[in-house]
């Protein structure tokens, strides 16, 4: 065991104890993320909260390169593949359509390219059981709704430009269709 020493140090112990459900006392400043149970899901949002305390990013792929705690320390310490990101702010909507990213550019290229393939299309089933509470489950998919304007978002192409075009809640009214299967038994379900 060797105790932190740096006050980035034991910062990233405090981080690493919560990710890793461990006390921070028993986190060596020479410890292995991965030895300790980190894996990349938690490698993600060990990127986040580093971003949240030190105001900086540091990529995934450095947290990989560099596991030891000091190391990584004395990377975000000496700013080695760091790069500092302006906080994000909302985007002021000066007309219904705005521009697309580079990445909406090319899957509405390659959409185009398919013909419509429902390939980036989840379609889900769900089976319920018990009382289906339908004005609970349209009340909660109008928040989703609400709140995240990209399923709310549609591409127009006009002239050879493609654009978004963020549609308001009254544009999205929407009905669940429930299928009871209530009637049919045995093998047939499955």
């Amino acid at each position: 065991y060797e105790a932190p020493s740096t006050n980035t140090e034991h910062t990233l112990v405090g981080i690493w104890a919560d990710l890793l459900n461990m006390e921070a006392d028993t986190i060596s400043a020479a410890a292995n993320f991965f030895n300790l149970g980190g894996h990349s899901l938690l490698t993600v949002r060990l990127a986040s909260d580093i971003r949240a305390h030190f105001e900086i990013d540091v990529p995934v792929h450095t947290i990989f390169e560099t596991p030891c705690l000091r190391e990584l320390a004395a990377v975000i310490e000496q700013g080695q593949q760091v790069s500092v990101y302006p906080p994000l702010v909302a985007v002021a909507r000066e007309s219904e359509q705005q521009p697309v990213s580079f990445a909406q550019q090319r899957l509405w290229f390659i959409d185009n390219l398919q013909g419509g393939s429902p390939e980036y299309n989840m379609p889900m089933a769900f089976e319920v059981e018990g009382d289906l509470q339908l004005e609970t489950v349209k009340a909660v998919f109008h928040t989703i709704l609400a709140r995240h304007e990209v399923l709310r978002t549609i591409y127009v192409s006009e002239q050879g430009e493609t654009r978004q075009h963020i549609r308001s809640m009254s544009e999205c009214d929407f009905d669940i269709q429930v299928t009871d299967l209530s009637h049919l038994e045995g093998d047939v379900l499955t």
